[in-house]
């Protein structure tokens, strides 16, 4: 196996399970934040679709693909087309860091390192990616009956916002914990 294909497994693989994790974590413990069967309050997930876009592109999406369509299976209230809605989920980071990429302001910020991204930076993104992925999910199940209105569409956005700030803020906490550990 090259080594190529050996890190985008890995890719793949980690990000799936870090999707599926989360997203336990989110369905389990955090029930009360449940807007509707298809929106949270807070979605902690989320943060991973920009970030694992950022740091290993495709392979990324295809990493949030997975772990989606794992996910689904735990609850029990999803509707629509299982790969549909996951390819809408997992593709909304790549559409806002192409989007981002096309400007000069952010572009050079949006490496795979993740040296340069500033907080403006990490705001953008994270409510660009929320937007899109709202809005195209919430597009697709208005188009196939399911269960969709502008509330549900907002609930999502803002979940997917306040997940993505818990978790960057958590690993940033953490970055910096091990950072004076190792000092």
């Amino acid at each position: 196996m090259s080594k190529s294909l050996a890190v985008n497994s890995y890719a793949v693989v980690g990000v799936a399970l870090a999707w599926i994790l989360l997203y336990l974590i989110n369905y389990f413990l955090l029930p009360a934040v449940r807007y509707s069967e298809l929106a949270s309050l807070i979605f902690l997930p989320a943060m991973l679709r920009p970030v694992a876009v950022l740091l290993f592109g495709p392979a990324g999406v295809v990493g949030l693909f997975v772990g989606g369509i794992f996910t689904a299976y735990f609850d029990p209230s999803f509707e629509g087309s299982l790969v549909a809605i996951n390819l809408i989920s997992a593709s909304a980071g790549l559409f806002a860091i192409i989007l981002l990429r096309g400007s000069p302001r952010f572009a050079s910020e949006l490496g795979p390192e993740l040296a340069g991204l500033r907080l403006r930076t990490i705001f953008v993104v994270t409510l660009l990616t929320a937007s899109i992925s709202s809005i195209l999910l919430n597009g697709f199940y208005a188009t196939n009956g399911i269960n969709s209105s502008v509330e549900q569409s907002l609930a999502m956005a803002v979940g997917d916002t306040i997940g993505s700030f818990i978790m960057l803020y958590l690993a940033a906490s953490g970055l910096r914990l091990l950072r004076r550990l190792a000092r």
